[in-house]
């Protein structure tokens, strides 16, 4: 089971997104979740910032009520709309090594990395 000890004080940035058949390298622009002792999320999603809950039941994490902030960006919004719809989805979490990784149906799937700064 995942604990929230294990998500939270910690900065997860994005490295990976496969979803609808589509693979997203990150690289210039960086999504990122946090994780609040008291069951917020928030984070940046490539353009907006994003906010709302999260409960964890065994090994699967859902995300709530995600609002996001409005800009339009001159980067892609494909990669930020790939990711805040992933954030709809019941996700399983699991560890490997530093990394956390959420996978959900269909092969549908986020590889965190730490934030070492």
């Amino acid at each position: 089971d995942i604990a929230v000890d294990d998500l939270t004080g910690k900065q997860w940035q994005l490295e990976y997104l496969h979803t609808g058949g589509v693979s997203y390298l990150i690289e210039d622009v960086v999504p990122t979740i946090l994780f609040g002792t008291d069951g917020k999320v928030n984070g940046f999603a490539g353009c907006n910032n994003y906010f709302g809950t999260y409960t964890i039941d065994g090994r699967t994490i859902r995300f709530n009520g995600i609002g996001a902030t409005r800009k339009m960006c001159r980067e892609p919004m494909g990669l930020e709309d790939a990711f805040l719809k992933m954030l709809s989805m019941d996700l399983r979490a699991l560890f490997d090594e530093n990394k956390l990784v959420l996978s959900g149906d269909g092969g549908n799937r986020m590889v965190f990395g730490l934030d070492n700064h």
